[in-house]
């Protein structure tokens, strides 16, 4: 045998020696780490996505002493129970204050919607418009909104119209507004209750 030819029988061998280490070691290796590359990024992800978790849950935390008192100012604005015989003496209180005389009221609750009952109050009244004006004035500043927070001053009341008639020396109002009822809760009965 040549010299030449052990040279190449060598280098098959040592070729098929390699291909053999390829395919028996490396080869599943490599695909083992492509699957642990795809586990990587995937675990990643999660992370990722639990630190945004983490972000808003921090946000919400810092947020929410404000939102308890917003809910706290807005419970106070609509306290459990029948609203009318409040708001009759919250329109005498304001009417007396500016000088407007109510002749006539009619209500009429409205159906439940997520805790809330509204209830239609229409009130009429004879009044100079600018005493009107500052009756209506008082009704809207019982509650206020700005952007997402609520103070509440009074009864949450939501003036829906007003209609104006002359009279011989004033005004005919009719004032249509709602007031805002929730059912008592069993905290709410329980604090009531002796």
């Amino acid at each position: 045998m040549g010299a030449r030819l052990k040279l190449i029988i060598t280098a098959v061998v040592a070729l098929v020696v390699v291909f053999a280490m390829w395919s028996l070691v490396v080869s599943p290796e490599r695909s083992k780490a492509s699957k642990l590359l795809g586990q990587i990024s995937s675990a990643r992800a999660q992370l990722a996505s639990a630190q945004q978790q983490v972000v808003v849950a921090e946000q919400a935390r810092s947020q929410y002493p404000a939102d308890v008192r917003s809910l706290a100012a807005l419970s106070e604005s609509v306290p459990p129970g029948n609203p009318i015989p409040q708001l009759i003496d919250l329109v005498n209180s304001i009417e007396i204050k500016h000088k407007v005389n109510y002749t006539a009221t009619s209500v009429s609750p409205g159906a439940a919607n997520g805790g809330l009952t509204p209830v239609t109050l229409s009130f009429q009244f004879i009044s100079d418009y600018l005493d009107l004006q500052q009756f209506v004035q008082d009704f809207d500043s019982l509650t206020q909104s700005n952007g997402s927070s609520v103070l509440a001053n009074g009864r949450l009341v939501t003036v829906n119209s007003i209609s104006l008639a002359p009279a011989a020396s004033s005004l005919n109002a009719s004032v249509n507004m709602t007031a805002y009822e929730t059912a008592p809760t069993a905290a709410t009965v329980a604090a009531v209750t002796p």
